[in-house]
């Protein structure tokens, strides 16, 4: 039996149907967009590694730790700027999302490109830190070793005593203020146009880093008497000693602490000295 016609359905006479295909991107779900989303992983990624950085405590770090941290501070934020634009450019086809990921992973990229490249030229600039903390220990044991032959110099021209006070040193020697300092402090050099205006000023306060303990003794004292040494609190890990025999030794460890104790306990030589 025939189905009636709906007239109704069908096109006017002279009037031709075409068919429309489905825009492209419309009508479906949007594809990932795996560049827009690894943008944003490195664009945060930088600000990671910077808090690891600072965690670290870079000022301990070594200069080579320190420059691998900045190269993969300069690698990440690079990588969000160059992937967060290929993924801007997939989603203008329609058929991508993540066209906000990907500007948040280029502006965080940006953010993190600067900061690495002022890093960057910061420590490549400057001396590496390790190198400055190795390098003031050694420059207070010249400066002790100068005390030392200045003291026995001192010694040779007074009957075998050795000064009653470092400034003393300054009237009678060829040595000036500066090697009263160790670099690792504050202080700075005892202030005066001539050595008895340097001399007045060293024991004002804030010119002097070294504890003296020759007043008293002579050139014959034991090898293990210690005539100068530095508060423990100039470098890390140990402190220079001078030594009667005039040799400098820095102390560190447990040994360091238990002398200290004796010598501020007026153990001299100290018992802990083999």
């Amino acid at each position: 039996m025939e189905q009636p016609i709906d007239e109704a359905s069908q096109p006017a006479a002279g009037v031709q149907m075409v068919n429309y295909a489905t825009p492209l991107g419309f009508g479906g779900p949007l594809l990932a967009n795996g560049a827009a989303k690894f943008s944003l992983i490195c664009g945060v990624g930088f600000f990671v590694i910077l808090v690891m950085g600072l965690l670290a405590n870079i000022g301990r770090a070594t200069h080579e730790a320190v420059f691998l941290l900045l190269v993969l501070g300069i690698l990440a934020p690079l990588l969000a700027v160059i992937f967060g634009i290929i993924g801007i450019g997939r989603t203008r086809d329609g058929r991508h999302c993540g066209k906000g990921i990907a500007i948040t992973g280029i502006s965080l990229g940006g953010v993190g490109l600067l900061l690495a490249i002022i890093a960057m030229g910061i420590e490549v600039l400057s001396p590496p830190m390790s190198s400055r903390a190795t390098a003031n220990p050694v420059k207070c044991r010249a400066n002790l070793m100068q005390i030392g032959m200045a003291m026995q110099l001192y010694a040779n021209e007074n009957k075998g005593q050795f000064p009653p006070r470092p400034e003393d040193l300054i009237l009678t020697q060829d040595i000036t203020p500066e090697i009263f300092i160790c670099p690792s402090t504050n202080d700075t050099i005892a202030p005066g146009a001539t050595p008895q205006q340097q001399a007045a000023n060293l024991s004002a306060g804030g010119h002097h880093s070294y504890i003296y303990l020759g007043a008293g003794k002579n050139s014959s004292v034991a090898s293990t008497v210690i005539l100068v040494y530095e508060s423990p609190s100039n470098h890390k890990g140990g402190f220079n000693a001078l030594y009667g025999d005039g040799h400098v030794e820095f102390l560190t460890g447990a040994i360091s602490q238990k002398m200290l104790s004796e010598l501020q306990a007026r153990y001299n030589p100290p018992r802990s000295n083999k």
